[in-house]
């Protein structure tokens, strides 16, 4: 099934579904199979994303936009300056709400309707569950 997201939301789904893979939830065959080949279609785009978040932060460093500072162990930290902190987010932001059609493999709500999940796991395979037939 194709459809459209943002990046923000594929963001989420990839990271609770890796949270979700990473549990002691056992999962039906299907379901992993479907998760697995789901996770590769948005790890592409969590990693382009994730560069996108550095190129811009080395951008900034580069530039000179810096200040040295220590953290609670003494250890020396460059960070970017408060003021140019706001414009970084903006240029994140303007990604994350941009959208992507991305091929989900579904699956049938019967066959995880008696598993327990949390919160964030739930959000892992929400997005894989077919649309219902009306």
């Amino acid at each position: 099934m194709k459809k459209e997201y943002t990046i923000r939301e594929i963001i989420g789904f990839y990271r609770a579904m890796n949270e979700l893979m990473g549990s002691e939830v056992k999962l039906p065959g299907k379901v992993l199979w479907n998760m697995r080949l789901n996770r590769k279609e948005l790890e592409n785009i969590a990693q382009t994303y994730d560069e996108y978040v550095m190129d811009i932060q080395k951008e900034y460093l580069s530039a000179g936009k810096t200040f040295d500072t220590t953290d609670e162990k003494g250890n020396s930290i460059t960070s970017i300056k408060p003021e140019y902190q706001g414009e970084i987010i903006e240029r994140i932001r303007e990604i994350e709400t941009q959208t992507v059609d991305v091929t989900i493999r579904t699956v049938s709500y019967d066959l995880v309707s008696d598993i327990e999940f949390t919160g964030k796991q739930w959000m892992g395979i929400e997005f894989m569950l077919e649309e219902p037939e009306n």
